[in-house]
């Protein structure tokens, strides 16, 4: 117990001292560079500033989840430690006779594994496609290998990318090692591939996302909101650093961070561009002012490292515009340094490279330093009298430099550089390409199944561009067991699961029914059940249940305490996440959640009702204020995502009400939201739709906000002076701008949905499908044999109405 207080003791010390360390450091870097970007460009500073605050929270947070994650891990391994110490160290022979027993539970539960394993890998038919990603598994000297994970999808203002090529960067292999941390930290097991996250039950480590950011290929799936491509369209794309990497077969990508790419430019070419070239294009003319036009005043440079990736587009970019370009390079680079158009170039190893001297005498007005360990004083005697040393991979060192220089207003200069890519220089980039005034230089080329060669050449200072095979794989493996460090079974999820059958015993207990369910509802707001699976009367795991929520049934048994029912009765009931699942043929339900279901309602319509039914309901009445009898005040309200689940009840209920309501969903849904009573109804995905403007001009007083990925500021122009937005499917960017918003006092309010379900209103509603003033809209009927075909259409998005799954 020491040892694991210790442990818990280390553990908070460490994640307070990296959570300082990080708001230190990123608090230091970030004022001091947009103190250069506010001088120059404010909205830009502003903008940079946002992103930072909003990055540091997010990895403040990871942190605080790796803590307690680590601490749940502790504690678990800790009990089980002490029990078995305890028990063996009561009496020998028991001790010894429960050492084997706990020995052979182990075993059993291996073995238990093992036959789980072997019949979802034979027994699991659907395939889902999948992308080869290079997982990265520790810090320093992290070993790569390859992994198939399920394909990312585009959200609002994304687009798929299939990657026909890919370019590594110094800064993929450098955050590989951990040497970007605290400012870029990430935990190991690692993918180069965007919004993946694997959890182990037990070992409680977490994926990032990252990488190789630099990538070209063709669109195959455009998300909401994208205009400026469609499937088909040949593109090259920006990855952020914080949303995901390209080191993949499918990537996702910002709209506004990718490029048409002409035919004149090959996918290797392109996926040079983004980082190496965008770094350079800022460096030039946003902070060394070199018009790339040639009509600005002639300026000399220096560039550092120019046969890189980075110097080699900042040479034969600098000589786009007036300028005399010195450079420096290996001896064996010499000739092709000379070749982008350096005017003169050194070799770094000798004496005047060394020294950094022009071989003319020149005095440099900037430097494009792209390489590391060369301290300002060694550029200092070189510059002219208001010459300034462009830093792009400043240090911590760079940055005292900085503000030292900034305090004493000595005219010499360093400036770390902030990079902001966009899009606008990206296309300008592209087409210097195109009319071959630009090239870049491609040292070899690799097939992603040997991806661990390029990274190893990346490490050794060389650029290189990686040709990817475009393959699209296939697995069954989507669920997979294994042992964490602990000993303790464990499981990893990469995006989906395979569904497995159980055969278990169930009962009820105090103030539970228990019945067989005739329908299971299926929605988007699934949650993680745990269910204990008995063998022999004995505890041997827990594992992974059912996720259904809604059912409808016949109640066979109830616990003690149970008053309003008794065996035989039909009934509708909302299953807790926390209590239990209903993808199964019995489920058990607390009694203040279960209603009675009259005979004019069939369990498909009951088990419809409970989580989107109650959602409706609360988000109206509870949140928007609306009287479903018709006696308030007359309100305007605008329902997104009509025809889903949530969407077709919150038309219906709100109909009931004194109330207009403006509702959006897909084209085909428009007619089908139109019966169920809306009075005006948008496509989302024309102008008119996106802008949710009321065809009426009507403003909003509420919004039942039922989709995902449409920020707040779409719907703030179109609200009345007191109208708010009830978001059902809160982000963390929601809670924020929720809270800004209440602290600045505004009349126009974002509301979080904190949905607490009631047996009054759930009883309530079903009374209304028996009045036939409200319907359940069943898209289709799955057999419970074929829940995995009712799973992957509620996955896919596109149902209309409730999805049923019948025992």
């Amino acid at each position: 117990m020491v040892l694991f207080l210790l442990k818990i003791i280390f553990l908070a010390v460490t994640t307070l001292s990296n959570i300082v360390s990080r708001i230190i450091f990123t608090t230091a870097a970030s004022f001091v560079c947009l103190l250069i970007q506010g001088l120059k460009v404010p909205g830009e500073a502003a903008k940079g500033g946002l992103e930072q605050v909003a990055d540091l929270i997010k990895s403040c947070a990871e942190y605080l989840a790796e803590f307690a994650f680590e601490v749940v891990s502790s504690v678990v391994s800790a009990v089980f430690d002490v029990v078995k110490e305890g028990l063996l160290g009561s009496v020998s022979a028991t001790g010894s006779a429960i050492g084997g027993l706990m020995e052979q539970t182990r075993n059993s539960i291996d073995g238990l594994v093992k036959e789980l394993v072997s019949e979802v890998l034979g027994g699991f038919s659907e395939m889902v496609s999948t992308i080869v990603a290079d997982l990265w598994n520790n810090y320093k000297d992290a070993v790569g290998y390859h992994v198939e994970v399920t394909a990312p999808a585009p959200k609002k203002d994304e687009v798929l990318i299939k990657v026909e090529a890919a370019s590594l960067n110094p800064v993929d292999w450098k955050l590989q090692k951990g040497m970007l941390r605290p400012i870029l930290p990430s935990k190991f097991p690692f993918i180069p591939v965007g919004r993946i996250r694997t959890y182990f039950w037990a070992d409680c480590f977490l994926l990032m996302v990252g990488t190789v950011s630099d990538v070209a290929g063709e669109v195959v799936e455009v998300g909401f909101g994208v205009k400026k491509f469609k499937p088909g369209d040949k593109v090259v794309a920006y990855l952020s650093l914080f949303s995901g990497g390209g080191l993949a077969e499918f990537a996702v990508a910002k709209e506004n961070l990718t490029v048409p790419r002409p035919p004149e430019v090959s996918a290797a070419e392109a996926a040079g561009l983004p980082i190496a070239g965008l770094t350079a294009h800022q460096a030039l003319t946003q902070s060394a002012g070199v018009k790339l036009d040639g009509s600005g005043p002639r300026k000399n440079l220096l560039i550092t490292a120019a046969s890189g990736g980075v110097g080699h587009y900042a040479v034969q970019l600098a000589k786009l515009g007036n300028t005399h370009v010195t450079a420096t390079c290996g001896a064996r680079n010499l000739d092709f340094v000379k070749g982008l158009g350096a005017d003169e170039v050194l070799d770094y190893k000798t004496p005047d490279g060394a020294a950094l001297k022009s071989p003319s005498g020149q005095k440099y007005d900037a430097v494009i330093h792209c390489a590391t360990g060369t301290p300002f004083s060694a550029f200092e005697p070189n510059l002219s009298p208001t010459g300034k040393v462009i830093d792009l991979t400043p240090s911590f060192g760079s940055f005292m430099t900085f503000a030292v220089k900034k305090l004493t207003r000595s005219k010499k200069q360093l400036v770390p550089l902030f990079g902001v890519p966009k899009g606008e220089n990206l296309d300008y980039l592209v087409q210097l390409v195109k009319e071959g005034k630009l090239k870049t230089v491609i040292d070899s080329k690799h097939p992603l199944s040997e991806a661990e060669e390029a990274w190893a050449k990346s490490i050794d200072g060389t650029r290189c561009c990686i040709k990817f095979r475009c393959l699209v794989m296939r697995s069954s493996a989507l669920l997979c067991f294994g042992y964490s460090r602990h000993g303790v079974l464990g499981h990893q999820v990469a995006r989906d699961v395979a569904l497995i059958r159980f055969r278990f015993s169930i009962s009820s207990q105090h103030g539970e029914a228990l019945p067989p369910l005739r329908g299971l509802g299926r929605h988007c707001q699934s949650i993680r059940l745990n269910c204990e699976l008995f063998l022999k009367g004995t505890i041997m795991a827990r594992v992974d249940l059912s996720k259904v929520t809604d059912v409808a049934g016949e109640v066979v048994e109830v616990g003690f305490g149970v008053k309003k029912f008794k065996s035989g009765d039909k009934v509708v009931a909302y299953l807790s996440p926390f209590s239990g699942g209903g993808l199964a043929e019995f489920a058990v339900a607390k009694e203040n959640l279960t209603v009675p279901r009259p005979p004019e309602v069939s369990a498909a319509e009951g088990a419809g009702l409970p989580v989107a039914g109650l959602t409706a309901h609360q988000a109206l009445t509870q949140s928007a204020g609306v009287k479903l009898d018709r006696s308030g005040p007359r309100k305007n309200l605008l329902i997104t995502a009509a025809s889903g689940g949530v969407g077709l009840y919150a038309v219906q209920l709100a109909k009931l009400g004194n109330t207009h309501v403006t509702a959006t969903c897909g084209a085909r849904n428009l007619d089908f939201v139109k019966g169920l009573g809306a009075d005006e109804v948008l496509d989302y995905k024309t102008p008119d739709g996106a802008a949710l403007k009321s065809p009426s001009s009507q403003k909003y007083d509420a919004v039942i906000h039922c989709a995902m990925g449409i920020p707040f500021s779409a719907f703030e122009p179109n609200l009345s002076p007191n109208g708010k937005v009830i978001d059902l499917t809160p982000s963390f960017g929601s809670f924020m701008t929720s809270a800004v918003k209440k602290l600045t006092c505004s009349k126009k309010q974002l509301v979080p949905l904190f949905a607490v379900p009631k047996g009054e209103n759930l009883d309530y509603l079903v009374q209304l499908v028996k009045e036939g003033k409200l319907k359940t809209v069943i898209d289709s009927k799955h057999p419970l044999s074929k829940a995995e075909e009712a799973w992957a259409k509620s996955i896919d998005g596109h149902a209309t109405g409730k999805i049923i799954v019948e025992p």
